[in-house]
């Protein structure tokens, strides 16, 4: 007899085969996308060094609150609300995935303008704040007017984009984000180089360039490329916008606490450090952005799949991806850190840091605070999978710690004894402290759960009634062995022999039909479920859209007809460029 687990063995041989392809399908566009943004930000401030100097990165820098509190809306909004569309997309329940979608739009339009209107009415408090140093005053001052008048357009357009990789349609939400980026490149040596605007042109180069991102996305959602369901929202949508507020509190809390923590360090940096200080901490600014190319791209390519997965309730299936996005992140993240040790001048020159005044204390500010990517990025994956797993709260925590609990006292404790040193340790620090707290919190909660999680990582247990989880490849003998094994397990877990064979008999069927529809080279991944009244199989492919559902002569074998008006159901549902068939039989 079979436990009441699916144990490591030949009956757990489920490889990551099928998901690892997918990942990698949505890595390359969700790093061209995120690329694109951060290269915007690299080449724009590179534009703006050399063009109006270094003093002129220092008003961008010192305008970067507004685009973190910017960002954390629309995370809190495009985050929350993608990755509950894939939850309830992996559930079947596309009602509520239609109705998460038509939120955000009404959501992110009505955030974003009130967010602009309270900006530019309490202009002149938060031109205060920002700025304190009289030589940059007279150019922020233009700067930040522009910027607070691009919100509504900004916190609109990336909080949609956000839905277009789980609408199966990632290289939609690179295309938006290339055109957005690459005309604001160009409108930058426009406006400034052509026209003279100064930084000033720089602003209005990033608000074109996302008008046209805008119009790129009413493109895609027009021409229904991306397979987005659509409904308005209802007076009992709140329940859907309680938990989009929950689901993406923990990344947009990280984003507001960067807001609040950046204002804090450019005053820091101009204390402690002056103009040179706050060049050094831009220059820490922008490698955040390159590191977050791939950091990023990791995590945007395996949420929205993590979370069809735990709709699914395929918690294998989420095991093996988690794992390949952490070691991936650690890989990437180790070369960022050795490149940016190695070779910080080289770094800096890019941004016309040349001056040995501005470079040196540059140089030692990126070495420093580069030392945080290290481990970083660990608990960032990690913070969207507790996301998706319904551990909100402590995701929070970890976004507040990160964002400002941990790194605002800790440089106010360092600065007064290590001058500006103390801000750039405060980073590294604040990584270090909170995966020194994870860790064995972690493994405490992982005691406590009776058995449901386990690990550094919370993994998740298999459920009690699946007895099979396999992947199998497209040769016939594979076929026929999985067939063969569908078989045994079902008759050892006490179903009767007539539907333990018409279960095989279906596995074999749908497998040889998924076959056609596919590559040749391909694999499917087959789960079943024995309960107390019934067989569930659940089987997943990459390939073009199929359902055995429909009558084609042509297309269904004769045994997939047959079997087909055995079945109590079958369902089939294309997610994200997976056919994922659920079929439900009797189990005597």
């Amino acid at each position: 007899m079979l436990s009441d687990t699916v144990k490591e063995d030949d009956k757990a041989n489920r490889s990551d085969a099928i998901l690892k392809r997918k990942f990698y399908q949505y890595l390359l566009p969700a790093m061209l996308t995120i690329a694109a943004f951060s290269l915007s930000e690299f080449v724009d401030s590179m534009i703006v060094a050399n063009l109006l100097g270094s003093g002129a990165m220092a008003v961008v820098q010192l305008g970067s609150p507004v685009m973190l509190i910017c960002a954390a809306l629309y995370v809190l909004i495009g985050n929350g609300g993608s990755t509950l569309y894939s939850i309830y997309r992996g559930r079947r329940d596309d009602d509520s995935a239609g109705g998460m979608f038509g939120l955000s739009v009404l959501c992110s339009a009505a955030a974003g303008t009130v967010l602009a209107a309270a900006g530019l009415v309490f202009f002149k408090p938060i031109f205060s704040l920002l700025c304190t140093n009289e030589e940059l005053k007279e150019e922020f001052g233009g700067y930040l007017f522009v910027l607070l008048f691009s919100i509504p357009f900004l916190v609109t357009i990336m909080s949609l984009v956000s839905f277009l990789a789980p609408g199966g349609a990632p290289g939609l939400a690179t295309a938006v984000n290339i055109a957005a980026n690459v005309v604001n490149i160009v409108m930058d040596a426009v406006y400034i180089g052509v026209f003279g605007m100064g930084v000033v042109g720089a602003a209005w180069a990033t608000l074109t360039g996302y008008l046209v991102g805008g119009a790129v996305l009413i493109y895609a959602f027009a021409s229904k490329k991306a397979d987005i369901r659509v409904r308005r929202p209802r007076r009992a949508d709140r329940r859907l916008l309680r938990e989009m507020i929950k689901t993406g509190s923990p990344f947009s809390a990280s984003q507001l606490g960067f807001a609040l923590k950046f204002t804090l360090c450019n005053s820091l940096a101009q204390l402690y450090g002056a103009k040179p200080g706050i060049v050094a901490l831009s220059l820490c600014m922008q490698s955040l952005s390159i590191v977050s190319v791939f950091l990023g791209a990791v995590v945007e390519a395996s949420s929205p799949l993590v979370g069809m997965l735990y709709g699914e309730n395929d918690r294998r299936g989420v095991k093996l991806l988690m794992r390949r996005a952490m070691l991936l992140q650690f890989a990437l993240s180790g070369a960022c850190v050795l490149f940016f040790e190695l070779a910080p001048a080289v770094f800096a020159g890019m941004y016309g840091i040349t001056d040995p005044a501005e470079l040196m204390p540059a140089v030692r500010a990126l070495r420093i605070f580069s030392l945080m990517y290290l481990i970083r990025g660990a608990y960032m994956v990690f913070m969207k999978y507790l996301q998706i797993i319904g551990k909100r709260v402590y995701s929070l925590v970890i976004g507040l710690a990160d964002g400002f609990m941990l790194t605002v006292p800790i440089s106010l404790l360092l600065c007064p004894l290590a001058g500006i040193d103390g801000l750039w340790w405060s980073f590294p620090l604040t990584s270090l402290t909170v995966t020194a707290v994870c860790i064995p919190l972690n493994l405490f909660i992982a005691k406590r759960s009776g058995g449901r999680f386990r690990g550094v990582f919370l993994e998740r247990e298999p459920d009690g009634e699946l007895v099979l989880d396999i992947t199998t490849g497209y040769s016939d003998r594979e076929i026929t062995d999985a067939s063969e094994n569908v078989r045994k397990v079902c008759g050892e877990r006490g179903a009767g022999e007539r539907a333990s064979m018409l279960a095989a008999l279906l596995v074999e069927e749908t497998a040889l039909y998924l076959r056609g529809h596919g590559s040749a080279n391909g694999c499917t991944d087959i789960m079943v479920r024995v309960r107390e009244d019934s067989i569930v199989l659940d089987i997943r492919s990459i390939g073009e859209l199929s359902d055995p559902n429909i009558s084609n002569e042509a297309d269904i074998s004769e045994n997939i007809a047959v079997l087909r008006g055995m079945a109590k159901s079958i369902e089939n549902n294309y997610i994200m460029g997976m056919n994922s068939i659920r079929v439900e039989l009797g189990r005597e």
